[in-house]
């Protein structure tokens, strides 16, 4: 069985940009299924994440510079 079978809903938001700021997307989703017993092994695995166990949410880096 998946651990995800898909999204009910997926947003990108570009928040304002200033100038010599680094450029970023600040994207949210909501799953189908709760994924939150598995976010405490992705932040022991992945490199520069944040993890709230509190709110269960994983904010991480994806890309250049991360």
């Amino acid at each position: 069985m998946p651990i995800l079978r898909g999204f009910l809903r997926i947003e990108t938001s570009l928040p304002p940009c200033y100038p010599g700021e680094v450029e970023w997307v600040e994207p949210e989703a909501e799953l189908t299924d709760d994924v939150s017993p598995v976010l405490p092994y992705l932040n022991a695995v992945m490199k520069g994440t944040i993890y709230d166990p509190e709110n269960q949410v994983l904010n991480f880096k994806w890309g250049a510079g991360a």
